[in-house]
């Protein structure tokens, strides 16, 4: 048998150099442990949230000798104490190991233990200098990571050239997302971007500043730092698919580099890229993620397609298995292009017999709807539908196209079952005056209600307030949400809004009130828009909302006001008391 003699003659302890409790020794006699090389490690975590880890952390170096023979190294573990790899934190390690003339790469990893087991480290940076008693002592080593280091999975870094990476190879990018305005565009899944550059790509890095991030509308701002990309040219960008409602609409990405000179091309400096689309695995174009190549403009300067709700009333024939719990969906084509194919109802969706289905789509505004072509998929225990008829309306101008349908629709021989139905005769016509009624739950702990709402309308000129049918879903009045309802009636309200009533039944499951922000009513027709600020808390006895502000004046009204103005400055005369 071959024995394998260890030399130690050292000290385990924290208190006493090399201050360590757990060391790597190497074969040999008491000379070879005079010749081991002490070594310094410094580890840089990233100012990132979530970059810290409680998890156990390991270091192996690779590296030359004095002949050029390959030297290795560990794994050793790298830990003082139960505070090391907090979020920025620069911790301090030392460890003995054989001489290495030149270190040429690190290995990092982590077992993803701890309180918070399986955590991620995201590492800035590693450094690693020779103690200046070792023979032939070495500059600091440099090894750039700015990446997570995932549970398990050893990740290698190459030291650049002996020497700290210049400053300038460094960058500190923006990365600008615009979240769509339109209903249910915002998301609370985890978000991610990675950017490639024709000196490659910062890797997948997570976006995330705040609970409120990608909130409807909303513009967020990350900034992080990666290696020089040279030229922009494109980006990843996707979500996880997780939380209550993954679904995002997003407008754009604008990445910058904030530490180029001035002096660069505008593609190295920043670069905007167009999205307009769901990342939403149940609407087009059925993904999570997306790669987007750069757009000509500047950010948000550039044209943007026009969206409105549609409501879509089917009527499914009342003959003997007439309905069908297949996935439908529905392209409307106007007078100003196309909205794309949408699925009509969530998933699950039954169409029964000689029923009415009510249900509200989003898409691009087409004008007048002329032509709709549905199809079905087939699925499910009842594949063929009868469509009797169909209505659409558009809730941006009332306007509702009506057409008659009247036969089966059903796949034969793998072909996908698709009609295409034009616009009965008079279709399209605004015959009744359209109201758009916008209502804003405040966002504090149980602001939101299930129990019945109850809106009324004061105008000039009426004796009793209008109260519009109120058609409450499930998920309508949650904690900040806006909710939108159209209205129709066969007249124009005589004069202006005056005041708004709100009451709340009550009867719901989470809490009896709501809390309602404000109340916004909009004449479509005009284009008159009256807010009303509530800020408070709604129940059974009622809340009437006075002194609504006019946000926005129909030309026809500004007209009446600029006629009344002029008038009442010629009664008053040109002198100095004439009225201002």
């Amino acid at each position: 048998d071959e024995t394998c003699a260890f030399a130690v003659n050292r000290w385990f302890a924290e208190d006493k150099p090399p201050n360590l409790t757990s060391q790597v020794l190497v074969p040999g006699d008491a000379a070879a442990a005079e010749s081991l090389c002490g070594y310094k490690i410094v580890a840089h975590t990233s100012d990132v949230r979530g970059a810290g880890t409680d998890a156990n952390v390991t270091l192996a170096l690779v590296g030359e000798d004095e002949d050029g023979n390959r030297v290795a190294m560990g794994p050793f573990p790298i830990e003082t104490s139960a505070d090391d790899f907090k979020r920025g934190a620069v911790d301090t390690f030392r460890a003995e190991g054989p001489f290495m003339k030149k270190i040429v790469s690190a290995t990092v990893a982590h077992d993803g233990a701890g309180f918070f087991g399986g955590s991620d480290w995201h590492l800035k940076m590693l450094e690693v200098t020779k103690d200046a008693s070792g023979s032939g002592a070495a500059p600091k080593v440099t090894f750039w990571c700015d990446a997570l280091v995932t549970k398990d999975t050893p990740m290698t870094l190459t030291a650049s050239d002996g020497a700290p990476k210049p400053a300038n190879d460094r960058r500190r990018y923006k990365v600008t997302t615009r979240t769509s305005a339109d209903r249910g565009s915002g998301t609370d899944a985890n978000v991610f971007v990675e950017i490639f550059g024709e000196r490659g790509s910062t890797g997948r890095r997570p976006l995330d500043t705040s609970a409120d991030n990608f909130a409807r509308g909303a513009t967020d701002v990350f900034v992080f730092e990666s290696p020089f990309l040279g030229e922009i040219q494109s980006v990843k960008i996707g979500h996880d698919n997780s939380g209550f409602g993954p679904a995002w609409k997003l407008d754009e990405v604008l990445v910058e580099d904030t530490t180029a000179d001035l002096e660069a091309p505008e593609w190295h400096r920043s670069r905007a890229f167009r999205a307009d689309a769901w990342l939403d695995a149940s609407k087009a174009p059925f993904a999570t993620e997306l790669e987007l190549t750069p757009s000509d403009g500047v950010f948000s300067q550039r044209a943007k397609v026009e969206m409105t709700d549609y409501t879509v009333t089917v009527r499914t024939s009342d003959l003997p298995d007439a309905g069908t719990d297949a996935s439908v969906s529905i392209e409307l084509v106007g007078s100003e292009g196309a909205t794309g194919w949408t699925k009509l109802g969530s998933s699950g969706h039954t169409f029964r017999k000689g029923a009415a289905d009510e249900i509200q789509i989003a898409g691009a505004d087409v004008g007048v709807v002329e032509r709709v072509s549905l199809k079905h998929d087939g699925t499910g225990r009842r594949g063929k539908w009868n469509l009797a008829s169909l209505d659409v309306r558009h809730d941006g101008t009332g306007a509702v196209s009506k057409f008659s349908c009247g036969k089966w629709l059903k796949n034969e021989n793998g072909v996908v079952a698709e009609t295409t139905l034009e616009a009965a005769a008079g279709s399209g016509e605004t015959t009744t005056f359209n109201y758009r009624v916008d209502v804003t739950t405040g966002s504090r702990m149980g602001a939101g209600t299930d129990s019945k709402v109850t809106i009324g309308i004061h105008c000039e000129g009426m004796a009793k307030a209008w109260f519009p049918a109120l058609e409450q879903r499930d998920d309508h009045f949650e904690s900040g949400a806006t909710d939108t309802f159209v209205f129709s009636r066969p007249d124009e309200l005589p004069g202006k809004i005056t005041a708004v009533t709100l009451t709340c039944a009550d009867a719901g499951v989470f809490g009896d009130s709501w809390f309602c922000e404000k109340v916004v009513v909009s004449s479509l027709a005009k284009g008159t828009e009256w807010v009303f600020h509530c800020g408070d808390w709604v129940g059974k006895q009622g809340t009437r909302l006075e002194q609504g502000i006019l946000a926005s004046v129909s030309v026809e009204d500004e007209a009446k006001a600029a006629e009344a103005a002029s008038k009442a400055a010629g009664n008053a005369g040109a002198g100095a008391d004439a009225a201002a």
